[in-house]
């Protein structure tokens, strides 16, 4: 699973290799220092920036107002998201 290609293809600019994830300047906001942290290993995110979220690909997807289905973790047979009940909790 490809995280970084998602996050990229959605509009985080500059994420680049920091430690043993990943930052890029968050598409939320109007943001000049990268501030966008991801979890190249299970797609988790979140902003130290101005908006101060976070979470996986599909609250991503719920934020930025993407069609769920193009994130990594709606299929729960090919993702590390877990589904309790075939609820999101």
């Amino acid at each position: 699973m490809d995280y970084i290609k998602f996050y990229t293809r959605h509009g985080v600019k500059e994420l680049k290799r920091a430690g043993k994830g990943y930052m890029g300047i968050c598409p939320m906001h109007d943001d000049k220092e990268p501030s966008f942290s991801v979890d190249s290993r299970n797609g988790f995110w979140n902003c130290f920036g101005a908006c101060k979220k976070g979470g996986n690909t599909i609250t991503f997807c719920r934020t930025k107002g993407i069609d769920i289905k193009e994130s990594p973790d709606s299929d729960p047979h090919y993702s590390n998201y877990r589904y309790r009940g075939g609820a999101e909790k």
